[in-house]
């Protein structure tokens, strides 16, 4: 897919409507006048190789060569793979909001826009958490997935060199000639994760009260790349999913860490066995990686960036990666080389960054929109087992304006072309076209414009 690089300069600014372009135009149809000829009659059992095109047209649009039919856009299928790690219950800047809810907004009302209609989506949580209590005090409500975490260490091995020893009494804590006392273990209040003895009364360094708190099963969060291959909003247009992923956003409270590796190695593995399928093969997909932190290691397995951004760039051509961060400032620039890293892999050239200080869900908001404008391309199905690649036009329409052509151009893109027209994906003289592609100066201008309708004409000799 080519990407148009000025979107990525402008990305958080720019919320273009293509309501015309992505769906307005699948209900386009137009009077040709006179009968039409089922252009599937006509084809050879072959595809025909050699592109005949006429330099003077005849007037196609009243011709009686060819039937019209609504262009349809390549399908476009969308996975979210969204951050919910305890760091994303932290408060913005100056608010009251927390990062979870400012970006869940975010997202809740990007799926709500009526223009979205006709875009599949699915989406995922991580750290996907398994079907076990969110807090446990035996091992035996684990199951499985336990053991149930100690509620208590011993004191004087944490003081002396922060090691975290679990007991259950005084007696466990006698150890190489040494003695503590088995206190409580707690947390630090806000912030998630952090150990501390609850009998200090505060955690020092973050000027906050430790409290008690309770164990958690130790497999509870997974790291399995299995339990990311699945959405938990399984995909599918948002008129049938938009209920149940919002209501999967309203329903989730941030808690674990960040296994970004497993996440996005698990989006990746379901698109190809969806592309793999003979009725997807030719779709479109990405996933939006939503992330406020660096990876973290996942069953005490270190997983850095590099092994990351292997599985953005070892994915399918047409399996795009987006990255999307929200950071404080003081992190910003260290994350966004990280994550520019894996866009890069994923073909998106670079990450959105959004720091705490900003509108949070105004900005996610606006870039989400621009990733929805790059991923939405002018990209067309051809009809199914349509092989004369030599009689297709592609015909536009603005508002009340009469029918226009728009040239077959294979050339458009090269050094010397002007980006006018539109070609296939393959040259048909090469092999077997999968879609119709339009010039990119001609997908701009559609895009920018939501009286733009589209039809493609089947039959007729192709226009140069």
């Amino acid at each position: 897919m080519k990407i148009h690089k000025k979107i990525h300069k402008h990305a958080v600014a720019i919320a273009i409507s293509l309501t015309a372009l992505a769906f307005g135009c699948r209900q386009a149809t137009f009077d040709t006048g006179g009968n039409r000829h089922d252009a599937g009659d006509a084809q050879p059992d072959e595809p025909q190789m050699d592109i005949p095109v006429s330099e003077v047209p005849p007037d196609v649009k009243d011709e009686e060569c060819g039937e019209f039919r609504a262009a349809q856009l390549v399908p476009l299928d969308l996975y979210i793979m969204l951050d919910a790690s305890g760091s994303m219950d932290y408060l913005l800047e100056g608010s009251t909001t927390t990062k979870w809810k400012a970006v869940t907004k975010a997202l809740k009302d990007f799926a709500s826009k009526a223009e979205m209609e006709g875009l599949n989506i699915a989406l995922q949580i991580f750290p996907y958490m398994r079907d076990v209590p969110r807090y446990c005090a035996k091992h035996a409500e684990c199951g499985e997935y336990g053991p149930c975490n100690p509620l208590r260490m011993c004191d004087e091995f944490w003081f002396e060199d922060g090691k975290e020893v679990p007991c259950n009494s005084n007696a466990d804590c006698n150890i190489d000639g040494k003695s503590a006392t088995c206190s409580v273990r707690g947390e630090c209040v806000g912030y998630p994760g952090t150990v501390c003895l609850v009998i200090s009364g505060i955690c020092s360094e973050l000027a906050v009260n430790c409290v008690n708190t309770q164990g958690s099963c130790e497999k509870r969060q997974s790291c399995d790349v299995a339990d990311y291959s699945e959405p938990t909003v399984p995909l599918g247009p948002l008129s049938e999913v938009l209920s149940d992923f919002k209501k999967a956003l309203d329903d989730k409270e941030p808690e674990g860490v960040t296994p970004t590796a497993e996440a996005l190695k698990g989006a990746v593995q379901y698109f190809e066995a969806r592309l793999a399928q003979q009725e997807h093969k030719y779709n479109r997909a990405a996933v939006v990686l939503v992330t406020d932190g660096l990876p973290t290691a996942c069953d005490g397995k270190e997983i850095g960036i590099e092994g990351i951004i292997e599985t953005a760039s070892s994915a399918a051509p047409q399996i795009l990666t987006y990255v999307m961060g929200v950071f404080e400032e003081e992190n910003a620039v260290k994350a966004k080389t990280n994550l520019d890293a894996i866009a890069m892999a994923g073909h998106t050239e670079s990450a959105f960054i959004v720091t705490t200080s900003q509108d949070v869900t105004k900005e996610f908001l606006a870039t989400l929109e621009s990733i929805r404008e790059h991923f939405i391309s002018c990209e067309y199905t051809i009809p199914d087992n349509y092989k004369n690649f030599g009689h297709v036009n592609v015909m536009r329409k603005h508002g009340d304006d009469e029918l226009d052509i728009v040239k077959y151009k294979p050339d458009c893109e090269s050094e010397d072309g002007d980006g006018i027209g539109w070609h296939y994906d393959i040259d048909p003289n090469v092999g077997i076209p999968t879609m119709i592609q339009l010039c990119s100066s001609t997908c701009a201008e559609i895009q920018g414009d939501d009286a733009w309708k589209l039809d493609i004409q089947l039959g007729c000799v192709t226009i140069k």
